[in-house]
């Protein structure tokens, strides 16, 4: 079974309140001198029969969609899960600690460095959405390109396709520019980050009651089906399949989807293994039981899981096997 930490007693490190991000609050801390970020659920609407919890699973899908990674073989920040102030907390290891002479640099303001070429083919352009929580796709494949901080980071362009393909999967529709980056160090040397800030899988503002509801609805294939990226235009956000289909002419991701869903497949086992291993609930240092994973939402979360994986991405695989077949 896998152990819910106690966080109560550990010190705030020199990142306390240093870590932004709208999900939830957040705690700086030191465990056994490294430094360490604790997540804390967002508080949601106490409107009765509206179908949310009283606080967002974020730090459980944290450390699903972090583990989910990890078992996928990918370069990830280390989560635990823990309870903290009567909560429960995931715990991120920091990969950019306070005295490492190495810094986070995420999309979003990377995006703000364009360069002459770049800032020449955006004036072209018009990007942008009503809704700020899309990430404009074409304004995004430019940048990682075209930016001249961005386009000679190794593996950039490979990181964003596979990463959406297994963001597909876990249903995590929150990977704005924020949630991804690359590491600076002191000698300026780039490099990709870790994989990081995955609370957006899964469903995290759902009650357990609410996703059992759905399981028995005749509708539960569909919902699962209708998953929404974090990508899109100026018009809408792109459910998975569009998204698919408006990157079918992209080589990179043909060789990406070739190299994840196979490796997926591979992996479920494991994946299963992991959510069995985690405990329904648990109590915290002053008698309180708290909510980690039911059963239903484990059974709910893997089973949407695998119908994504069959009715999304293996189809896409398979079309991206013909196309590298026709080229060879």
């Amino acid at each position: 079974m896998i152990k819910i930490y106690d966080l109560n007693d550990y010190p705030h490190s020199l990142k306390n309140a240093d870590y932004g991000g709208m999900e939830g609050n957040k705690d700086g801390i030191l465990i056994d001198g490294e430094e360490w970020m604790v997540k804390y659920p967002k508080k949601l609407s106490d409107m009765a029969g509206n179908g949310l919890a009283s606080y967002s699973t974020s730090p459980l899908s944290e450390y699903l969609g972090s583990h989910i990674y990890e078992i996928l073989g990918y370069d990830v920040h280390e989560t635990i899960l823990g309870e903290r102030n009567g909560k429960l907390v995931v715990g991120c290891k920091d990969f950019a600690p306070f005295d490492s002479g190495k810094k986070l640099l995420e999309i979003r303001t990377i995006k703000n460095h364009t360069g002459r070429e770049l800032s020449d083919l955006l004036e072209t352009k018009h990007y942008g959405s009503s809704q700020t929580n899309i990430v404009h796709l074409d304004e995004l494949l430019l940048h990682i390109r075209k930016n001249p901080v961005l386009s000679v980071v190794d593996g950039i362009e490979e990181r964003f396709f596979e990463q959406s393909i297994i963001d597909i999967f876990i249903n995590n529709n929150d990977r704005n520019n924020g949630n991804w980056g690359i590491i600076r160090s002191s000698d300026r040397n780039d490099i990709l980050a870790p994989i990081f800030d995955n609370g957006g899988s899964f469903l995290t503002k759902a009650s357990d009651e609410r996703l059992e509801k759905l399981f028995a609805n005749p509708n539960f294939e569909s919902n699962a089906l209708n998953s929404l990226t974090a990508y899109g235009n100026e018009k809408h956000q792109y459910p998975a399949k569009e998204f698919l289909k408006k990157m079918e002419n992209e080589p990179i991701m043909q060789q990406s989807l070739v190299k994840v869903v196979p490796l997926i497949e591979k992996s479920l086992s494991k994946i299963q293994k992991m959510f069995a291993e985690i405990p329904n609930e648990t109590v915290s240092r002053d008698g309180i039981v708290l909510n980690v994973c039911s059963e239903v939402r484990k059974t709910f979360y893997l089973e949407q899981a695998k119908i994504r994986l069959k009715k999304i991405l293996k189809p896409a695989y398979e079309e991206a096997l013909v196309k590298q077949n026709v080229r060879m």
